[in-house]
């Protein structure tokens, strides 16, 4: 392609093969020529060859320092719904944020899948007083359609970047779909912060506010609690005070959905402190109490691996390091649930005791 003039490549972005159109898009960037890509978006004829000038102008605003799609901005305006789209998705990508204001009424397009990309586009251009507008997206959305929730998580996530406290204070907002929103978008955040080394042990004080994802624990969504236990127990690094209060809600299950009793019982695996040996064996020992019986049994079976150093995750199946916790600890709980667990959990409960050397314990101190 290098040796066509660039009337040959021009035609050639009209082409029915999508890989031939984008190596002519592709050549005409590398000779860097922004007006003619300006002049297709703006005036062709064919609308598959517009939509790779929109293409074409963004990535020469990526690669050449200078450059700015000002001059084809208007296309987000434009009434084909497709060019429009293409032209707010640009300008997002480019961190366009002097087309803020174009990008965030888009958010309320008459057509969804613009409406989509406007949101995915704020992720790159919102800041905390664009909050309001993103809100009322996720509101007007209501959950219904996936790829526009996944737009209004990431703009969520752009607005509240480096204030996950902003995120937090939704959990007392009337929409359901605004606080689920929300949940997702902390999680996303605090994983792309231990991802990029800034979650780490002596910078956990100073993300704190990721901690506020407990708040979520009380609402009166079972999805949204369900979400929460999952972002706060399937994340790489858990938090610790976000943790605590999903080991401690094992003591008091109102939702029996297992997605959200499992990871309630790893985390007290997870922290394996006194409270925790105690709250699985309370757990398991709730016989009548509702909750399905091979849920007390694999709190049962998660407690038989106290002494033990783990390599995978019980409820992910995912590589995870867990360390051997104090088998006192759990010894004096067993002392405390043993006569019941036995009665109700006999075979469970003897393995328990066997895999944390109760019985050996007992019988030396009994000596």
């Amino acid at each position: 392609l290098r040796r066509l003039p660039e009337g040959r490549l021009l035609a050639l972005l009209g082409y029915p093969d999508q890989r031939v159109r984008l190596a002519a898009q592709f050549e005409i960037v590398r000779r860097g020529d922004f007006t003619i890509l300006r002049q297709t978006a703006i005036a062709d004829s064919r609308k598959i060859a517009r939509i790779h000038g929109i293409w074409g102008c963004a990535q020469l605003v990526r690669l050449r320092e200078g450059e700015s799609l000002q001059g084809v901005a208007a296309l987000a305006g434009h009434r084909d719904p497709e060019i429009r789209g293409e032209m707010i998705r640009a300008l997002g990508e480019t961190r366009s944020r002097f087309a803020l204001d174009t990008v965030k009424d888009a958010m309320f397009d008459s057509r969804p899948r613009v409406r989509m990309r406007a949101a995915l586009a704020m992720h790159h251009l919102a800041g905390p007083k664009d909050l309001k507008d993103i809100v009322a997206y996720v509101v007007a959305n209501g959950g219904e359609d996936g790829f526009r929730r996944h737009g209004g998580v990431r703009a969520l996530m752009g607005a509240a970047r480096g204030w996950p406290e902003l995120l937090v204070d939704l959990h007392e907002h009337e929409s359901e779909a605004v606080r689920l929103a929300a949940v997702v978008a902390l999680r996303r955040m605090w994983e792309a912060a231990v991802m990029h080394g800034e979650g780490g042990a002596d910078a956990e004080e100073d993300l704190e506010g990721f901690s506020g994802l407990a708040e979520f624990l009380a609402d009166e969504s079972e999805n949204v609690v369900v979400e929460a236990a999952r972002s706060i127990h399937d994340v790489r690094r858990p938090l610790s005070g976000a943790l605590s209060a999903l080991a401690a809600g094992l003591d008091k299950v109102a939702i029996h959905r297992e997605p959200l009793v499992r990871r309630m019982i790893h985390a007290n695996r997870l922290l394996g402190d006194r409270a925790a040996a105690f709250r699985l064996l309370r757990f398991a020992s709730t016989n009548g109490s509702g909750v399905p019986r091979e849920l007390r049994e694999e709190a049962l079976t998660t407690a038989a691996t106290w002494t033990r150093a783990l390599t995978v995750d019980r409820v992910l199946g995912m590589k995870r390091t867990i360390p051997a916790a104090s088998p006192e600890l759990m010894h004096a709980a067993i002392a405390v649930f043993r006569e019941r667990l036995l009665e109700n959990h006999e075979d469970g409960m003897r393995d328990l005791m066997r895999e944390t050397g109760y019985e050996t314990s007992s019988s030396s101190e009994s000596r």
